[in-house]
C-alpha cells in the first residue's frame, strides 16, 4: 500500500492576511495583556497589522496588546501568531492611510539590515 504525499501547509499569517505589509524600522513601545510596558521593534507595517519584535515569552494568540510608535498610540490589537521572537499583531481598527504614510516614512529602513535587540 503506498501512501501519498503530505500536503505542505501554508502559514495562515500569509494566507489570511489581505493587505500587504511595508519594511520598516520603528522603535516603539507594547503593553501585551496585564504585563508591563517593554520596548518593541516593529519590522513590518500594513493597515491592519505589524510585525513586533519584542522580549516578550510566554504570550499566547489573542491576547490583547497596546502599541505605541512615536507620537501614534495607543493603537489596539491582539496577537495573531508567535514565531522566533517576532509576533503578528492584527490591529482592532486598521491605521487610517494618513496615519500608515506618516509611520511609513518615518520609519523606512536605510539598508537591509534590521537592527536586533540582544
Amino acid at each position: 500500500m503506498t501512501r501519498g504525499k503530505r500536503t505542505r501547509l501554508q502559514q495562515n499569517s500569509a494566507r489570511s492576511r489581505s493587505a500587504p505589509r511595508n519594511a520598516v524600522v520603528i522603535e516603539g513601545l507594547c503593553v501585551i495583556g496585564e504585563r508591563g510596558t517593554e520596548a518593541a521593534l516593529v519590522t513590518d507595517l500594513g493597515l491592519q497589522g505589524c510585525r513586533v519584535r519584542t522580549e516578550a515569552v510566554g504570550v499566547t494568540r489573542s491576547e490583547a496588546l497596546q502599541l505605541w510608535l512615536g507620537e501614534v498610540g495607543p493603537i489596539a490589537g491582539k496577537l495573531k501568531w508567535t514565531k522566533g521572537g517576532s509576533l503578528g499583531v492584527l490591529f482592532d481598527t486598521p491605521l487610517d492611510e494618513g496615519t500608515l504614510e506618516a509611520l511609513l516614512e518615518a520609519g523606512e529602513p536605510t539598508s537591509n539590515v534590521i537592527p536586533l535587540r540582544a
